[in-house]
Protein backbone atom coordinates (compact mmCIF):
# COMPACT_ATOMS: atom_id res chain seq x y z
CA UNK A 1 0.00 0.00 0.00
CA UNK A 2 0.82 3.62 -0.16
CA UNK A 3 2.08 5.71 2.24
CA UNK A 4 0.97 8.99 3.02
CA UNK A 5 2.43 11.81 5.42
CA UNK A 6 -1.54 12.71 6.03
CA UNK A 7 -2.71 9.57 7.75
CA UNK A 8 -2.29 9.30 11.32
CA UNK A 9 1.12 8.03 12.23
CA UNK A 10 -0.94 5.21 14.19
CA UNK A 11 -2.80 3.95 11.19
CA UNK A 12 0.57 3.62 9.15
CA UNK A 13 2.48 1.34 11.19
CA UNK A 14 1.44 -1.69 12.78
CA UNK A 15 3.12 -2.84 16.13
CA UNK A 16 3.95 -1.47 19.28
CA UNK A 17 6.72 1.14 18.05
CA UNK A 18 6.25 4.58 19.75
CA UNK A 19 6.97 7.57 17.22
CA UNK A 20 10.29 8.67 18.16
CA UNK A 21 11.24 4.82 16.67
CA UNK A 22 9.58 5.80 13.61
CA UNK A 23 10.88 9.18 13.43
CA UNK A 24 14.02 7.48 11.67
CA UNK A 25 11.99 5.75 8.62
CA UNK A 26 9.74 9.01 7.98
CA UNK A 27 12.42 10.99 7.42
CA UNK A 28 13.90 8.53 5.23
CA UNK A 29 10.95 8.28 3.43
CA UNK A 30 11.86 12.46 3.29
CA UNK A 31 14.98 11.48 1.36
CA UNK A 32 13.27 8.90 -0.88
CA UNK A 33 10.63 11.38 -1.99
CA UNK A 34 13.62 14.47 -2.33
CA UNK A 35 15.59 12.10 -4.58
CA UNK A 36 13.02 10.91 -6.77
CA UNK A 37 12.34 15.53 -7.16
CA UNK A 38 8.73 14.76 -5.57
CA UNK A 39 10.09 17.56 -3.48
CA UNK A 40 6.27 18.57 -2.12
CA UNK A 41 5.72 15.16 -0.70
CA UNK A 42 9.31 15.13 0.71
CA UNK A 43 8.23 18.29 2.71
CA UNK A 44 5.77 16.78 3.71
CA UNK A 45 7.37 13.56 5.18
CA UNK A 46 10.08 15.68 6.93
CA UNK A 47 7.42 18.06 8.64
CA UNK A 48 6.32 14.77 9.65
CA UNK A 49 9.49 14.14 11.16
CA UNK A 50 10.05 17.26 12.71
CA UNK A 51 6.72 16.93 14.63
CA UNK A 52 7.55 14.02 16.42
CA UNK A 53 11.33 15.16 17.23
CA UNK A 54 11.16 18.78 16.65
CA UNK A 55 14.78 19.83 17.70
CA UNK A 56 16.80 17.65 14.42
CA UNK A 57 18.99 19.58 12.69
CA UNK A 58 19.21 17.11 10.19
CA UNK A 59 15.74 17.09 9.29
CA UNK A 60 15.78 21.23 9.04
CA UNK A 61 18.69 20.92 6.93
CA UNK A 62 17.04 18.69 4.87
CA UNK A 63 13.66 20.59 4.92
CA UNK A 64 15.82 23.73 3.66
CA UNK A 65 17.41 21.58 1.15
CA UNK A 66 14.39 20.53 -0.56
CA UNK A 67 13.17 24.12 -0.16
CA UNK A 68 16.50 24.98 -2.29
CA UNK A 69 16.10 22.25 -4.88
CA UNK A 70 12.56 23.54 -5.84
CA UNK A 71 13.68 27.23 -6.05
CA UNK A 72 13.04 28.83 -2.95
CA UNK A 73 15.82 29.78 -1.46
CA UNK A 74 14.39 32.31 0.91
CA UNK A 75 12.89 28.94 2.47
CA UNK A 76 15.81 27.52 3.06
CA UNK A 77 17.76 30.47 4.43
CA UNK A 78 15.02 30.01 7.01
CA UNK A 79 15.49 26.39 7.61
CA UNK A 80 19.16 26.45 7.04
CA UNK A 81 19.19 29.37 10.18
CA UNK A 82 17.08 26.71 11.89
CA UNK A 83 19.54 23.64 11.07
CA UNK A 84 22.45 25.85 12.51
CA UNK A 85 20.60 27.10 15.68
CA UNK A 86 20.76 23.78 17.09
CA UNK A 87 23.86 22.44 14.98
CA UNK A 88 26.22 25.23 14.51
CA UNK A 89 29.03 23.63 13.35
CA UNK A 90 27.34 21.52 10.41
CA UNK A 91 29.38 21.84 7.24
CA UNK A 92 26.66 20.94 4.72
CA UNK A 93 24.91 23.38 5.84
CA UNK A 94 26.53 26.08 6.22
CA UNK A 95 27.62 25.55 2.93
CA UNK A 96 24.03 25.38 1.39
CA UNK A 97 23.38 28.30 3.40
CA UNK A 98 25.96 30.67 1.60
CA UNK A 99 24.79 29.17 -1.72
CA UNK A 100 20.93 30.20 -0.89
CA UNK A 101 22.45 33.40 -0.20
CA UNK A 102 24.13 34.03 -3.67
CA UNK A 103 20.97 32.92 -5.27
CA UNK A 104 19.22 35.42 -3.27
CA UNK A 105 21.88 38.06 -4.06
CA UNK A 106 21.48 36.59 -7.85
CA UNK A 107 18.12 37.20 -8.16
CA UNK A 108 17.29 40.79 -6.63
CA UNK A 109 20.63 42.29 -8.31
CA UNK A 110 23.01 41.67 -11.33
CA UNK A 111 25.73 44.44 -10.51
CA UNK A 112 26.58 44.32 -14.52
CA UNK A 113 23.36 45.58 -15.34
CA UNK A 114 23.53 48.67 -13.13
CA UNK A 115 23.68 52.06 -15.61
CA UNK A 116 27.29 54.16 -15.74
CA UNK A 117 27.21 56.37 -12.67
CA UNK A 118 27.44 59.89 -13.35
CA UNK A 119 30.62 62.54 -11.86
CA UNK A 120 29.37 65.78 -10.85
CA UNK A 121 29.09 68.23 -13.40
CA UNK A 122 27.03 65.27 -15.50
CA UNK A 123 30.62 63.58 -16.82
CA UNK A 124 30.10 59.72 -16.75
CA UNK A 125 32.44 58.17 -14.24
CA UNK A 126 33.79 54.61 -14.75
CA UNK A 127 32.94 52.08 -12.93
CA UNK A 128 36.21 50.69 -12.81
CA UNK A 129 36.66 47.10 -11.00
CA UNK A 130 32.87 46.51 -11.32
CA UNK A 131 32.20 43.03 -12.17
CA UNK A 132 36.15 42.49 -12.58
CA UNK A 133 36.96 39.01 -11.83
CA UNK A 134 33.88 38.69 -11.02
CA UNK A 135 31.93 35.76 -11.86
CA UNK A 136 28.25 35.01 -10.96
CA UNK A 137 27.97 31.02 -10.64
CA UNK A 138 24.00 29.49 -10.27
CA UNK A 139 24.32 27.24 -8.09
CA UNK A 140 24.58 23.33 -8.89
CA UNK A 141 22.98 21.15 -5.92
CA UNK A 142 22.98 18.19 -8.42
CA UNK A 143 26.17 17.73 -6.33
CA UNK A 144 24.82 17.69 -3.39
CA UNK A 145 21.68 16.13 -3.98
CA UNK A 146 23.22 12.51 -2.66
CA UNK A 147 24.52 14.02 0.62
CA UNK A 148 20.88 14.02 2.73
Amino acid sequence: PHLSPHLPISRRHEGDYDDAAREPSIFNLGHACRKMRRFDEAIEWYRLALAIAPRNASTYAALGFTHHLRGDPDGAIELYHQSLSLKPDDTFTCEMLKEALKDVLQATSDPLSLPPMSAPGGAAASAVGVGRGASVVKMDVSAAHSVL
